[in-house]
């Protein structure tokens, strides 16, 4: 399995419908959402710009860890195995001894830190049936909120449970723990536990001195 430095496992369906806002005729924008999620917003939920989160994934041969820094979503680091470093439209990768450079997608930032993960929870909490939840308290990385709970409906092919802590201070997803209905069926995305873990004090990257063109 090749080591993925900057991008969580495989996005689902729910993620990518709720990224691009179109061509999911199951999370169309005609969708009924239940009606506690009106009190969570998508901005809100994805509006830390400088802290550290980690991602772990899988299980057994298939766990996978990735540790992100972000100073700004143009400015931020991965590592899992290698380390790689987003500046503006270009990212450098670690590779044995050297640094390789090549240009980054513009939407590298949006696609494997907070705003997919953001994406993912509020897109599934309006999904047609499914079930949501505001429960108890809950603290990451030593900010207060409130445990949030979004069950799919039966019988669609999400079959997840997503559990997030959404900071009561400013709606931010702190945490997210996505749970497969069939982890056997789900295999390597059987698990997936996405946090903060710091909120401020990242400084800003710089680009290496000497580099390798990719």
């Amino acid at each position: 399995m090749p080591i993925r430095t900057a991008l969580p496992l495989a996005l689902p369906a729910a993620l990518l419908c709720a990224l691009t806002l179109s061509g999911c005729s199951r999370l169309s924008a005609a969708t009924v959402a239940a009606p506690e999620a009106a009190a969570l917003s998508r901005r809100a939920l994805a509006s830390l710009s400088n802290y550290r989160a980690r991602l772990s994934s899988g299980r057994g041969k298939y766990h996978m860890v990735i540790r992100t820094q972000v100073h700004s979503p143009d400015n931020w680091a991965a590592q899992s195995g290698s380390t790689v470093i987003h500046i503006g439209t270009m990212s450098y990768t670690h590779f044995g001894n050297q640094w390789l450079v090549h240009s980054d997608r513009p939407d590298v930032y949006a696609q494997s830190n907070l705003p997919a993960f953001a994406a993912q929870f509020y897109g599934m909490a309006h999904v047609t049936g499914a079930v949501v939840r505001r429960g108890g308290a809950c603290r990451q990385a030593t900010l207060a909120g409130h445990t949030w709970t979004i069950r799919a409906a039966s019988g669609t092919t999400f079959g997840e449970t997503l559990t997030g802590c959404v900071a009561d201070a400013n709606g931010a997803l702190l945490k997210l723990v996505v749970t497969a209905a069939d982890p056997a069926a789900a295999g390597q995305d059987a698990n997936e536990i996405y946090q903060i873990t710091a909120v401020g004090g990242v400084a800003p990257f710089r680009a290496p001195s000497r580099v390798s063109p990719h």
